[in-house]
């Protein structure tokens, strides 16, 4: 009995029980036969979401104390332990942050929950972005005494690229400076979203609770004004508001809230504190409360043709390599259903895929299912050529009539990258894993880029920041046990003039002296910058420096390359790296 009630959870809202120090203190696997009836959920039950934060916001504890109030784990994981169920590979434990997102499905009362915890490192907001094209909606977790941080800003903009509802939750609530009041007023000037608080605070810090808005009298302000916000945003509740207030039950109000969210006009408010398990389960009801399903989310379709002769359409938002398993490839189902041995046709390469396996993903745990239903995500092999972003559709002959090249949804942003080195193998007989390594790394990141250096004939690999290519340099040397060496990094600088500026400069030395004139133009190409483009130095013969003397034949050109830093006529406050180019006249 006492093991029963450890595993359903009966004690997770208490901040410390007796009962906690009986559960074992690793890590254990996904309770598979809590979760074997999810695949049987009916549409209307099942949400796709994400958790979205600036670094350190508590997305991964919060993700932990859910799974455990779902009875899906036997104790809750901890980030600084190393023990996370979702935090699963070396590098993430090691550094107590989210690198790569991991999905996780569990049940909550009658409904599916299909969840991504995404990381909230700058480095790493390519992943998040990909991930966003699998959900539905997304809960944006706030430290609640640093507020609106800039990772934040980014992550929003994301939700809000893709049209997505949200929930935020105010975390870590029982922190010394956790302030309510500072985070609405941040996310209404910074990020432009109209907050609907639903829970007051109650105490500070070890003595912090909190409490339902609907719990509190009729009249009391909190109450009124969470009214008041959707009698404003609803013509029809506003109606009963005014007219007959005592019709205003929870269903009407609940049904509100819920449509205010899905237009994305509100974005209900919840607070608590992850790591003390206080306001978890609340937040696990509003997500099934407020948040959309998949019936009632805009679906996008690739063709009015395509969407009427399939049966099957879906999106692929992500690729992993397993040793044992190769090549897997997580897909957003939108209609229809997918079963192992089924042939799909990738609508953006114009090829024929065909399914080996159908899997459901439990973090690092992967379980083969029968066949994976509309409006869920699954995981699939022997996928060869199909990469993130893709659109798969039903194999039939009148598809392949259709164009290609037509995805569902907006194409994937990648930004240029920042950071960039050369990468060598241990020894030539490596030479060949290594770039079969970087193959696959590519296929699963595509914000990494590999190239090889025309001059010098190294391999160059690019990364959007100095973390992202350690990690990369690490998997290198632990999954694929590769001797490498990695190069200094360097930052790919860009700059751009948006006037005409002209800088003079003269030099003197020893008797001796030079005139240089710079131009500098702005490009009239259109496109990403990728180059200065400067106008011909207008050079004065001077005699060289003893030095520099050369015996070269009457009327010989010295042509070198100078760096020059801080050149006013950048018009920029900001050091810029310029090359110029210096032409020495030898005097007749």
């Amino acid at each position: 009995m006492l093991l029963r009630l450890i595993r359903c959870g009966q004690f997770a809202g208490r901040s410390c029980t007796p009962l906690q120090c009986l559960r074992p203190s690793v890590r254990h696997k996904s309770n598979f036969k809590t979760l074997s009836a999810l695949s049987q959920t009916a549409e209307a039950k099942v949400r796709n979401i994400g958790i979205l934060a600036h670094i350190d916001a508590g997305k991964t504890t919060t993700t932990e104390r859910m799974l455990f109030e779902a009875g899906v784990t036997r104790r809750a994981g901890s980030v600084d332990s190393g023990d996370t169920v979702m935090d699963f590979l070396p590098q993430e434990r090691e550094r107590g942050i989210t690198i790569a997102s991991a999905c996780i499905s569990f049940p909550w009362k009658d409904f599916r929950i299909n969840l991504i915890d995404t990381p909230g490192h700058v480095d790493f907001t390519v992943e998040v972005e990909r991930s966003l094209l699998a959900m539905d909606a997304v809960v944006i977790i706030l430290d609640a005494a640093k507020g609106v941080q800039a990772q934040t800003q980014t992550v929003w903009r994301q939700a809000v690229k893709f049209g997505l509802p949200s929930i935020i939750y105010l975390n870590k609530m029982d922190k010394p400076g956790a302030n309510v009041e500072k985070c609405l007023l941040q996310l209404k000037t910074k990020l432009g979203v109209h907050p609907l608080p639903l829970q007051i605070p109650r105490g500070e810090t070890k003595t912090f609770s909190i409490l339902d808005v609907f719990a509190e009298p009729e009249k009391s302000p909190s109450r009124l004004a969470v009214l008041e916000a959707l009698a404003d945003e609803d013509d029809a509740f506003a109606d009963l508001f005014l007219n007959d207030p005592s019709s205003l039950d929870a269903a009407t109000i609940d049904s509100t809230i819920r449509q205010c969210c899905i237009d994305r006009r509100l974005s209900p408010l919840l607070i608590g504190s992850s790591i003390r398990n206080i306001g978890v389960s609340q937040l696990l009801d509003a997500i099934t409360r407020y948040l959309p399903d998949p019936l009632a989310t805009t679906r996008p379709v690739v063709s009015e043709r395509l969407a009427a002769s399939t049966g099957f359409y879906g999106m692929a938002f992500k690729n992993v390599h397993d040793k044992q398993k190769g090549l897997l490839t997580f897909l957003r189902l939108y209609r229809g259903s997918v079963r192992p041995g089924m042939s799909l046709w990738n609508v953006n390469k114009n090829q024929k895929e065909r399914v080996v396996k159908v899997m459901e993903a439990y973090a690092d745990e992967l379980k083969e299912i029968p066949e994976a239903t509309e409006g869920n995500m699954a995981v699939v092999s022997g996928l060869s050529v199909t990469i993130t972003g893709d659109t798969l559709v039903a194999s039939t002959p009148t598809i392949h009539e259709d164009s290609p090249g037509t995805s569902l949804v907006p194409i994937l942003y990648i930004p240029d990258p920042v950071y960039f080195c050369s990468v060598e193998a241990g020894s030539i007989s490596q030479q060949q894993a290594l770039e079969d390594a970087l193959n696959i790394i590519l296929k699963e990141d595509p914000s990494i880029k590999m190239s090889t250096d025309a001059e010098m004939g190294q391999l160059i690999v690019s990364g959007m920041g100095e973390l992202h290519l350690e990690v990369l340099k690490e998997r290198l040397r632990q999954e694929f046990k590769l001797d490498v060496y990695m190069g200094p990094l360097q930052v790919a600088y860009k700059e751009e003039p948006t006037v005409q500026a002209d800088f003079s400069h003269t030099l003197i030395r020893d008797g001796l002296s030079v005139e240089i004139h710079l131009r500098l133009l702005p490009s009239m190409e259109t496109g990403p910058f990728k180059r200065l483009k400067l106008a011909p130095i207008k050079v004065r013969p001077f005699c060289l420096p003893l030095p520099f003397a050369l015996k070269l034949p009457h009327g010989s050109t010295i042509h070198r390359l100078s760096r020059f830093h801080n050149s006013p006529a950048l018009l920029r406050e900001q050091p810029i790296l310029c090359l110029v180019s210096w032409s020495a006249v030898l005097p007749a």
